[in-house]
């Protein structure tokens, strides 16, 4: 409920509302003010009121008698979404153009250019994904969030738990590693983690040490880079100094040469001593073999066999 303390509203008429608001399934409900009260308005306000309402039912085909009262109650589906981007007298026009935003849903509305008539039906939700590390709309991405339901997605290690490379522990190696980033890159770090699909590959985590140094090259350590808007001193805080020379700006790419292998690993686990020394990074490699193996183990018995 939204109340002005301004003296000019029915205080008895609030049970009123709310279960108008609840009988009938509405996201706002509007109360006049008191019109006999020489306090309800300013000195051409009722005027200037009237030319607002007007206008706003000329664009919605709406009935508001007073657009600027503020006296309301709202549903939980409009606080949600209400994204609260005006200050001051404003936002009683903003309350009322975003709950006629709302109320469209099963309206025919003429598309433009193909003039073709669309209804939404009631009973559509739509569902996607945001990525808020990317601050370039920042507004738009605060506008969208209060406009729609927002659940939080944050990098699950969990689902990386039982997956050893060659000594790399994965879950715990990248829970390391976005303690680091959230230690060292700064402002809004708790979002600019990496995130646990960077590892996922099909149906479950990657499982062959060549496919990890291909995500680290290729999508790891660029995201960063970027994350550390070229600040080689962080980012080598964050990957070790294996990795990256910060005097010279660096990234040591010859690591991910097939024969620089123990090499890589080294450097990996380098900035993370607890983890390479913990039981599932010492115990043996609990990654499955790849397809590709067991196709080579398949090929190996039929020839046994044969001869």
């Amino acid at each position: 409920m939204l109340v002005d303390g301004d003296a000019t509203y029915d205080a008895p008429s609030a049970p009123a509302m709310i279960s108008d608001l609840i009988a009938h399934n509405r996201d706002m409900v509007v109360a006049a003010r008191i019109s006999q009260e020489d306090a309800a308005y300013r000195r051409g306000h009722r005027a200037g009121n009237r030319l607002l309402t007007g206008f706003v039912a000329s664009v919605f085909g709406s009935r508001f008698t007073d657009i600027l009262s503020g006296y309301r109650v709202f549903s939980r589906r409009f606080v949600k979404s209400f994204p609260v981007l005006s200050g001051g007298f404003e936002i009683e026009t903003e309350l009322t153009v975003h709950a006629l935003e709302l109320d469209k849903r099963g309206e025919a509305l003429v598309l433009p250019l193909s003039g073709q008539v669309m209804r939404i039906p009631r009973n559509l939700y739509l569902i996607g994904t945001m990525n808020t590390a990317d601050r370039s709309i920042s507004l738009l991405d605060t506008a969208l969030r209060r406009r729609f339901g927002f659940i939080e997605l944050m990098p699950d290690t969990s689902l990386l738990s039982n997956i050893v490379i060659e000594g790399i522990p994965l879950g715990a190696w990248l829970a390391s590693l976005n303690t680091r980033v959230c230690e060292h890159i700064g402002r809004d770090a708790r979002n600019l983690q990496v995130g646990h699909a960077y590892f996922l590959d099909g149906n479950g985590p990657v499982t062959t040490f060549a496919k990890l140094s291909r995500i680290l090259r290729e999508d790891v350590i660029p995201l960063l880079q970027e994350y550390c808007y070229e600040d080689y001193a962080a980012l080598e805080r964050i990957l070790g100094t294996g990795l990256v020379d910060a005097k010279t700006q660096c990234i040591q790419h010859s690591l991910f040469e097939e024969a620089n292998q123990a090499d890589l690993i080294q450097a990996l686990l380098a900035p993370c001593p607890e983890v390479a020394t913990s039981a599932q990074a010492t115990s043996r490699d609990t990654a499955p073999e790849s397809d590709e193996n067991e196709d080579e183990g398949d090929t190996d018995e039929q020839s046994n066999g044969k001869t």
